[in-house]
């Protein structure tokens, strides 16, 4: 049935990252890198 330990821990984690988010947007607007900056003409983006 899989480690119920691993799943809670990928759950806190995934809540850990949404908390650090609101608290950076609490702080003023969250920023992105230009285009520029990621270099996006000599290495493409991918997801």
């Amino acid at each position: 049935m899989g480690n119920p330990g691993a799943t809670l821990s990928a759950y806190r984690d995934m809540q850990s990252q949404a908390r650090s988010i609101l608290d950076a947007a609490k702080h003023g607007p969250l920023q992105s890198l230009t285009d520029r900056e990621m270099d996006v003409r000599e290495q493409p983006m991918t997801i």
